[in-house]
């Protein structure tokens, strides 16, 4: 299943799962006054948008409304634009790597999981894939507390951080 961004967002905020605060836009008297830096992001399932110019930080209501407008209703990466998320800009101290997908030879899924986060997890796989963990899940156990453990147990953080990090995992 390919999603786009607020729509990733909606699911992981119904688990309860941390996100950050956005607003999506579809249309332009939507888009709210503000002062302070945001970020505009197209959304899209295309991967590679940030690459393409479809993520800017924006100071203010007018940055993102000459934002808006030179995506909504375009094709961008061959996909017409109908939404843009404005999120909150947040300071990240460290980018973390956690998905679960369809691993389709072995027909089930898996758990992905890197230090390395960030938007460059594809070079990651090339050059240094000891870097990402990769754990089957059984379709009838779900992840398990052992599997867990594997992951976070070699983490060079606190165990508030670690735990934090458990938590996701498990309710994703």
């Amino acid at each position: 299943m390919k999603l786009k961004e607020f729509e990733a967002k909606q699911l992981l905020k119904s688990v309860e799962i941390p996100t950050s605060k956005g607003l999506v836009i579809t249309s332009i008297g939507m888009i709210p006054e503000f002062s302070q830096s945001k970020i505009c992001k197209v959304q899209t399932i295309a991967n590679g948008r940030g690459k393409a110019g479809g993520i800017k930080f924006v100071a203010n209501t007018q940055d993102s409304t000459l934002f808006f407008e030179k995506f909504i209703g375009k094709k961008f990466l061959d996909e017409t634009i109908t939404e843009i998320l404005l999120d909150e800009k947040i300071e990240i101290s460290k980018e973390l790597y956690l998905g679960i997908l369809f691993d389709t030879s072995k027909r089930m899924p898996i758990l992905v999981f890197s230090q390395e986060g960030g938007v460059e997890i594809e070079e990651i796989q090339k050059n240094t894939p000891e870097k990402i963990i990769k754990i089957d899940i059984n379709y009838l156990e779900g992840i398990t507390l052992g599997q867990i453990e594997l992951i976070t147990s070699n983490l060079p953080y606190s165990n508030e951080t670690k735990n934090q990090i458990k938590d996701i995992i498990t309710k994703l």
